[in-house]
C-alpha cells in the first residue's frame, strides 16, 4: 500500500506500507500511515527549532526487506537520492516503539545532508563522502532519536553486553579513538555528554553539519572542537584551564562510565519515570590495577584483551582504577614514570571509594608527557582520598606509543638495613640514627660508610638534599619515610674550607632552608649513594 501526505509544506510519499486498510501489521501494535507521518512532523518540528534541514524536497519512505538488526539506510551519499529517500525495516517481529526511533533516525540523516547556514558561504559535511565521519552521522542520530523519544531509549539495543546480536560495536569506543570506523553507534553516549553539558549545543549544531571544512580534516575532527570551544560548558577542569574542552569532556566521558557506571552523568533524564532511580546500564568498567603488575603498566595495555599494543589511538583515552588497596603499601607518595613518542596527558582524580564522589577539580591531578623524554610526577598520599581513577588521554591526531608507565611508590624503606631508594632521583640514602660531627668529619664518615654490602657512599649535593624537602609538610618539611631523619640541620658536600673559609652548606629539615654554616661546628650527617 502506498500513500502521499502532506506536512508543512513538504510531500511524504510512502511506499509498500502496510495493507489495503492503511494498517502496517508486521509490527506490535499494528501502526497507521498517519502515525507516521505524525512522528515526521515531530521530527520536522525539532529540525525548525534547531535550524539544519533546510531543503523543502520531497521526502520518500520506502519499506523493504532487510537483515536482523537492520532498521534503516539512507543513502546521503547518493547523488540521485541525496538523502531524500528513507528506506526503512518490514520485518515482522518489530515493536512499533523501535521502529519509531529507526524511522526518525534515518529523517535525521535527511536533515544532515540538507543543512546550509545562510550567514556564510560553506560546504555541507557530505559533500566529500561518509567515510570517517560516521561517529558525527550515526553518533549525532542516535543522539536525536533519544532526544526525541526519550522514553523509548533504543540506544540500548547498542550497548547492552548481553545482546550477543548486537549488529555494532560496544563501549567505550575511546579505547580505539572515537573518531575510528566503526565506533558510529557508540559515539551516541558522547553527544548525549555535549548535548547536556555544553549550554550553546543546540544552537549551534547545524555547524556540525554545515561549515568550512579543511581538506586535511577527514573526519572533521577539528571543526568539532572548534565548535565546542566557541562553547559554553559546564564541565570541571580535571585537565586544567588551558587544554581544550575536548580533553575535559573525554575526561568526563570515561570517569562517568568506566568509573562512576552512571549513565545519568551522561543525561540526567536518564531515570525510571515511575521511582526515580537510577537505569541499570552496562558500561565496560576500567580496569583494576590491583590485578596486574602496576610497576609495567605498558605490558597490561598490550593485553591481547584491551588494546593489543601499546598505542593510545588519535583521540583516544585508556582508564586504570587505583584502589585504596592498591595504594596501602605506599607511604607518604605516589610516583608515576612515563615516556611516550608524542605528547600525552596522564589524569589522576580522586574519588572516595564508598560513593566514588568527586566533587570539583581540586580531587584531581594532571601532567603531560614529553616527546621521547622521560617523565616522573609525584602526589602526596595525603592529597588522595581513597583510589585513584588515572587516565590516559589524548585529545589530538597523532597516535602516542608509550614506552614506559609505572606507578609506584616514591620511596621504598629498608627497615633491616635503615635504607631508602628515592624512585624519582635514583639515589640511596642512608636512614640510620646520623652522627653529629663537623663538615670534615661528616666527609670521612661517608667515604668510609658500609651498609650491608653497600659502599660509595658520600655527602649530597645541596640539589639532592633539597629533593627530599616536603613543601607540603605542615611541622617538618621531609618526608615521614625518614624514619630517622630530624628537624635540624644536615650538612651537604658544599664547603669553603678548601680555600680556608671555616663554612659549609647545610639544610635545615625543621624549616626546610639551606643556609651557611661553621665547617668546625657540629651538624647532623646523613649519607646517599647512586643506585646507577
Amino acid at each position: 500500500m502506498s500513500g502521499i501526505s502532506k506536512l508543512n509544506n513538504i510531500n511524504f510519499k510512502i511506499i509498500d506500507f502496510g495493507d489495503q486498510n492503511n494498517s502496517n501489521t508486521l509490527w506490535t501494535p499494528p501502526t497507521s500511515l498517519e502515525e507516521i507521518i505524525s512522528w515526521m512532523g515531530e521530527a520536522r518540528s525539532e529540525f525548525n527549532n534547531l535550524n539544519i534541514a533546510t531543503s523543502n524536497r520531497a521526502i520518500v519512505i520506502k519499506f523493504e526487506t532487510m537483515s536482523e538488526g537492520e532498521y534503516g539506510e539512507t543513502r546521503v551519499d547518493n547523488q540521485q537520492e541525496q538523502g531524500h529517500v528513507l528506506r526503512i525495516s518490514n520485518r515482522r517481529d518489530e515493536l512499533k516503539s523501535t521502529m519509531k526511533t529507526a524511522i526518525v533516525h534515518e529523517y535525521f540523516h535527511h536533515a544532515q545532508k540538507n543543512t546550509s547556514v545562510s550567514s556564510f558561504s560553506g560546504n555541507n559535511i557530505l559533500n566529500n563522502g561518509v567515510n570517517n565521519k560516521r561517529w558525527i552521522l550515526e553518533g549525532t542520530a542516535s543522539w536525536f532519536q533519544d532526544y526525541l523519544y526519550d522514553d523509548i531509549d533504543f540506544y540500548k539495543y547498542f550497548y547492552k553486553l548481553d545482546l550477543m546480536k548486537a549488529h555494532y560495536p560496544l563501549i567505550p569506543f575511546f579505547k580505539s579513538g572515537f573518531t575510528k570506523k566503526g565506533t558510529g553507534y557508540s559515539a551516541s553516549m558522547f553527544w548525549k555528554l555535549l548535548s547536556s553539558k555544553y549550554f550553546t549545543f543546540e544552537s549551534n549544531l547545524k555547524y556540525l553539519f554545515y561549515n568550512n571544512f579543511s581538506q586535511n580534516d577527514p573526519t572533521t575532527i577539528k571543526n568539532v572542537i572548534s565548535v565546542l570551544e566557541d562553547s559554553s560548558c559546564n564541565f570541571n577542569n580535571y585537565v586544567g584551564n588551558d587544554n581544550s574542552i575536548l580533553a575535559n569532556a573525554m575526561l568526563y566521558y570515561q570517569y562517568a562510565t568506566t568509573l562512576e557506571n552512571d549513565i545519568t552523568l551522561l543525561d540526567s533524564n536518564e531515570r525510571n519515570e515511575t521511582t526515580g532511580e537510577k537505569i541499570n546500564f552496562d558500561f565496560q568498567l576500567a580496569k583494576d590495577v590491583n590485578k596486574v603488575d602496576w610497576n609495567n603498566l605498558v605490558d597490561y595495555i598490550q593485553d591481547e584483551e584491551r588494546l593489543g599494543k601499546n598505542i593510545i589511538p588519535k583521540y583516544g583515552a585508556y582508564s586504570f582504577n587505583l584502589s585504596s588497596k592498591d595504594l596501602k603499601d605506599i607511604n607518604s607518595s605516589l610516583f608515576i614514570t612515563a615516556q611516550t613518542d608524542n605528547p600525552l596527558t596522564i589524569v589522576g582524580i580522586h574519588f572516595d571509594e564508598d560513593d566514588n564522589t568527586v566533587e570539583d577539580s581540586d580531587d584531581s591531578f594532571y601532567f603531560t608527557t614529553e616527546a621521547t623524554k622521560k617523565i616522573t610526577h609525584t602526589v602526596q598520599k595525603s592529597d588522595i582520598k581513597g583510589g585513584i581513577f588515572l587516565t590516559l588521554l589524548n585529545p589530538t591526531d597523532k597516535e602516542v606509543t608509550i614506552s614506559e608507565l609505572k606507578v609506584e611508590s616514591r620511596f621504598v624503606r629498608d627497615d633491616e638495613n635503615n635504607t631508602i631508594i628515592d624512585n624519582k632521583t635514583n639515589l640511596m640514602w642512608d636512614d640510620t640514627v646520623n652522627p653529629i660531627l663537623n663538615w670534615t668529619s661528616a666527609e670521612d664518615h661517608c667515604d668510609k660508610f658500609i651498609i650491608d654490602s653497600y659502599t660509595q657512599w658520600r655527602l649530597p649535593t645541596l640539589s639532592e638534599m633539597l629533593s627530599i624537602v616536603n613543601p607540603d609538610a605542615i611541622r617538618y618539611k621531609y618526608y615521614e619515610d625518614f624514619k630517622n631523619l630530624r628537624p635540624f640541620g644536615y650538612w651537604s658536600d658544599f664547603t669553603l674550607s678548601d680555600i680556608g673559609i671555616d663554612l659549609a652548606r647545610y639544610v635545615h629539615y625543621g624549616s626546610g632552608d639551606a643556609t651557611m654554616y661553621k665547617a668546625s661546628f657540629s651538624a647532623n650527617v646523613m649519607c646517599v649513594r647512586q643506585m646507577y
